[in-house]
């Protein structure tokens, strides 16, 4: 089961913002993944049994704590192009999503 579980975050474009968004499980880090899903794209995983893929490591890490069964996603730098739900899914089946917002910067 997912004890923990990720928030709505809306950041401004262009800021080094980091995002962490927060999971745990009380079966472990490794019952988690992550994916991100965006309005007309289909979805990817980009965190599975909280390990990173590759692709993704430019962007993403985790942060990772097996003693409490933590798997947090944290994002670099955001900007317009990492808006979109970011869903935390446990082994068990129990997903828990987040919308990331981006603010873009508007100049007169």
């Amino acid at each position: 089961m997912l004890i923990v579980t990720p928030n709505n975050t809306a950041v401004l474009s262009g800021q080094s913002a980091v995002v962490d968004l927060r999971c745990q499980s009380d079966l472990g880090a490794t019952a988690i993944g992550w994916r991100r899903t965006v309005v007309g794209v289909a979805d990817k995983a980009i965190v599975v049994a909280c390990s990173l893929r590759k692709q993704f490591s430019s962007v993403y890490t985790v942060n990772r704590n097996d003693t409490t069964g933590e798997c947090d996603l944290v994002i670099y730098s955001v900007d317009t192009s990492l808006t979109g739900v970011y869903t935390c899914r446990g082994a068990d089946g129990q997903n828990a999503k987040a919308y990331l917002t981006t603010i873009g910067n508007c100049s007169t």
